[in-house]
């Protein structure tokens, strides 16, 4: 079921996927936007770039407060080059 926002953008209210690269609307309200799928992206472009997940935890209550606070684990000992850096930063 699709629902829309009074200036005709599309929203979805369904999770699907793992919780480590949830945007925070989803954790908010259940709704996904366009920004959803970029926040997502920005978090994979992490794993790619780092191995790890930006927002680590095996739970759901782990993993929400630091997305809700944009809580970003950046490695502390990996060196990332400052573009892959700053469009990670940008997209999350």
């Amino acid at each position: 079921m699709e629902e829309f926002k009074e200036d005709g953008d599309k929203r979805r209210g369904t999770f699907v996927g793992t919780v480590n690269y949830l945007a925070p609307e989803m954790v908010a309200d259940s709704m996904a936007f366009c920004e959803s799928d970029l926040w997502a992206l920005g978090c994979i472009i992490f794993k790619m770039i780092t191995g790890k997940v930006p927002f680590p935890g095996m739970s759901e209550y782990a993993v929400m407060p630091l997305i809700k606070e944009r809580k970003i684990d950046w490695p502390k000992h990996q060196t990332i080059d400052p573009v892959c850096h700053a469009l990670i930063d940008q997209l999350i």
